[in-house]
């Protein structure tokens, strides 16, 4: 199970924001906000509702706090999701790995209440994810909790549960490792958490599987597993009812079943039928389907189930590539870490729509979950976004790599990590999440784990240790799901001893080996699960039709993997901490992109980690990112010249730029397109722009607004890194500021931020009550600025 019927706020919002979502991602086919307001509701039982709100937070440790009779008056009251770690001070004394924040021990409560007349009822808590180390009681008594802090877990209260009274769970998080990954992890309860209340006889958590085997333009056939589970002390008479719903919510097929299930006992209903001329999905068309399922007992129903899927097709094949649907199709990736910065791993779904759909605007069509779960709504996104993906389970086996503590690849490093978890739990973890992210239509792939053959962290390629751990991996992903190929992503394939066993085999940074091992394994289907952003490596994969894609490290700056201080993070995205197009992004859209583009810079691409070659020249150079055949560059009206484009290339004019207006325009074809810069003058006022204007009061809803140093005319001033103070009234709240600066020191969660390099934004949350709401800005010496939004 994922989302509630009764709680889809992301549908909700979505129709809100179409408006924003067209103008910001017109895919090549229909926009996402057409594809986010029509998509069917998300997966999970109507039974489910959101548990985020009114916990109790104490930052420390209390072995009294599992008690409900504790007091926990004194403690701060707040609202899930929750990372503290992202609240703190950067420290120079804590790990360069972990952003140099920190983390620790802390405690959560939250007193609810159960109906009397549930008590013939089930009751369970589900944590989509805690950060890490979690226990969890229930009135007192351990119920549950998991070392493993990506993975999403269910805790049965039923037994400790008071009906008619109160309940007291407890959550104690112990993240006292601080250094126990190798890029920022955060601390916390920091996804959603969910109370179900529901029959005896109910579906079980993550209980629908749906395969299509047999698609075609013409028809598809369905296979639908509902797993139901009894919880009861009696037999019970059951009809499954399963209805297959279209985009738009129409009735295709509908199939009814009835069973005897028995006594604390389970039944597998299976369910088959033909849906005709079916909507494929694909990047471009990511048309979704549903599966409604009701149980009925004693003709009352029981249990609704929806299970959104998608219709597709795909393959890998070792001499042409990938396919989906029957198109020949490149993979063009990027990884992604879970941090958004200032809001560290607590991002809101109107945030990764926004830099979701800054990458799709790139061209980028594939994601690579770098390294482990990610939460269910980023994999919902994905599907109805057109995003395909390679769902990733680890960064570690059963040994501890290399944890830098004052910078990468500097000094003595730690090992802590979940490696000391591993032989208990990595079995249970691995199946957890295919089981529960196995109807995703975007997911292409299972990757066991990243570079585990890394040279001697903490195992030589060639181990021997390593070959049982990857068949033990690969035999729990295919008990659950054999839809789908096993892969991993491997640093040193020429030695691994574990690569063979593998469906497909990921090469991490290795595109000199792609031609010698296609020769020496025809039969071997090959791909880049990491790589870097030269253009070489790109070329790798279109000149050899027999490599599947590349995904790029990374599509987004991250927090952690850090330099030395006080840098805090690392500069490998497409786009920046806050969100922001670098260079690079309009490089890659060059590469990836058929409509005519054209993008002037005065600064090249510099040198980002894992490239080789000199930095660019940063002189009195204008440099031009297009994928025309020909580009004009104008300096106030005058032609500095016209210049063929060769695919690739990073064109460049002598352009002393100190005043004036540029102009570049680019031809394709019988295409035109133009791309303006004007040179700012001095800084003079704040201009404000947010994505939305207006919020929904349910203490959810964010609005990004921009903050821009401009001149006098409303230019950007890019040198400008004035001080922003920030104040705001009304039903609103400011939950971080971001200026994509990694070596800022400046705390993410106060009310004043320097801009970097003329610009920041501020993410602005809606509280839970309606009226207007303003955020203003004030620097000195600059006009200052306001925004209105409407909270409703």
């Amino acid at each position: 199970m994922k989302y509630s019927l009764a709680v889809v706020w992301l549908a909700v919002w979505a129709c809100a924001s179409v408006g924003w979502l067209e103008s910001a991602i017109a895919s090549p086919a229909e926009t996402a906000g057409a594809l986010l307001a029509g998509a069917p509701p998300y997966e999970g039982s109507s039974n489910d509702t959101l548990f985020n709100d009114d916990w109790k937070f104490f930052k420390g440790d209390d072995a009294k706090a599992s008690d409900p009779a504790f007091n926990d008056g004194g403690w701060r009251t707040l609202d899930l999701p929750h990372d503290w770690s992202i609240e703190g001070a950067f420290d120079s004394k804590l790990a360069s790995c972990t952003a140099f924040l920190p983390s620790g021990i802390a405690w959560y409560r939250k007193t609810f209440t159960v109906p009397a007349d549930a008590k013939e009822k089930s009751v369970r808590i589900r944590f989509d994810g805690v950060m890490n180390h979690s226990t969890v009681w229930c009135n007192g008594t351990e119920v549950g909790g998991r070392p493993y802090g990506y993975s999403s877990f269910t805790c049965d209260l039923t037994p400790v549960i008071k009906f008619g009274g109160e309940n007291v769970i407890a959550v104690r998080v112990n993240h006292e490792q601080y250094a126990d990954s190798r890029w920022y992890n955060g601390s916390g309860i920091y996804r959603n958490v969910f109370l179900g209340i529901s029959d005896k006889v109910h579906v079980d958590i993550n209980g629908t599987f749906i395969t299509t085997p047999r698609v075609s333009e013409a028809s598809a056939d369905f296979d639908i597993q509902t797993i139901v589970k009894n919880d009861s002390a009696a037999d019970a008479d059951v009809t499954l009812v399963t209805s297959i719903k279209d985009a738009n919510g129409g009735t295709i097929t509908q199939t009814e079943q009835t069973a005897l299930l028995p006594a604390d006992g389970e039944k597998q209903f299976d369910a088959t039928g033909t849906i005709g001329r079916p909507a494929l999905w694909s990047p471009d068309h990511p048309s979704m389907y549903s599966a409604q399922t009701q149980l009925k007992k004693g003709g009352a129903i029981v249990d609704e189930y929806n299970t959104p899927f998608g219709i597709r097709t795909f393959k890998f094949d070792p001499a042409k590539g990938f396919f989906i649907n029957g198109q020949n199709v490149k993979l063009k990736g990027v990884c992604i870490h879970q941090d958004a910065g200032a809001l560290g791993d607590v991002v809101p779904v109107p945030v990764w729509i926004r830099r979701l759909a800054l990458l799709k605007e790139a061209g980028c069509n594939a994601i690579r979950c770098s390294h482990n779960p990610p939460a269910p709504e980023y994999l919902d996104l994905c599907d109805r976004m057109g995003f395909l993906v390679m769902d990733e389970a680890f960064d570690e086996w059963i040994g501890g790599k290399k944890k830098w503590l004052v910078g990468h690849d500097v000094g003595v490093p730690g090992t802590d990590g979940y490696h000391s978890d591993f032989d208990k739990w990595a079995d249970i973890d691995i199946r957890d999440m295919v089981v529960r992210d196995r109807n995703h239509p975007s997911i292409i792939m299972w990757s066991i784990g990243n570079e585990i053959d890394y040279r001697n962290d903490p195992f030589p390629p060639n181990s021997p240790a390593l070959p049982p751990v990857a068949e033990r991996l690969i035999k729990d992903v295919k008990a659950v799901d054999t839809t789908r190929p096993v892969t991993a992503a491997c640093a040193f394939p020429a030695t691994n001893l574990y690569k063979t066993l593998l469906d497909i085999e990921g090469y991490n940074y290795m595109e000199r080996l792609y031609e010698g091992d296609h020769a020496a394994n025809p039969s071997r289907v090959l791909f880049g699960s990491e790589n870097n952003h030269a253009l070489a490596a790109w070329q790798a994969v279109t000149q050899n039709d027999f490599i599947a894609g590349q995904f790029l490290w990374t599509g987004i700056d991250y927090l952690g993997e850090a330099g030395v201080w006080p840098s805090h993070g690392s500069n490998a995205g497409l786009l920046d901490l806050a969100g922001f197009p670098k260079n690079q992004y309009y490089f890659r859209k060059s590469l990836w992109t058929d409509a005519p583009m054209v993008q002037l810079s005065t600064s090249g691409l510099g040198r980002r980690r894992g490239t080789t070659g000199p930095a660019e020249t940063v002189g009195p150079t204008i440099f031009c990112f297009t994928n025309c055949d020909s580009v004009e560059l104008f300096h106030d009206g005058q032609s500095l010249g016209s210049k063929p484009h060769a695919p690739g290339e990073i064109m460049r004019w002598p352009v002393n730029f100190t005043s004036g207006t540029l102009e570049a325009v680019g031809k394709k074809g019988s295409a035109t397109t133009k791309y303006e810069m004007k040179k700012a003058s001095s800084a003079a006022r704040i201009a404000l722009q947010p994505d939305v204007n207006m919020l929904h009061a349910d203490g959810r809803d964010v609005s990004q607004i921009e903050v821009d140093v401009t001149d006098k005319d409303g230019e950007l001033v890019p040198e400008a890194g004035n001080p922003v103070a920030c104040s705001v009234t009304g039903p609103g709240r400011i939950i971080g500021i971001e200026n994509g600066n990694l070596n800022s020191t400046e705390g993410y969660k106060g009310l004043a931020h320097s801009v970097y390099r003329g610009r920041m934004l501020i993410y602005v949350q809606s509280l839970k009550s309606s009226g207007d709401f303003k955020l203003s800005v004030s620097s000195p010496n600059l006009e200052s600025s306001s925004v209105a939004l409407v909270v409703r």
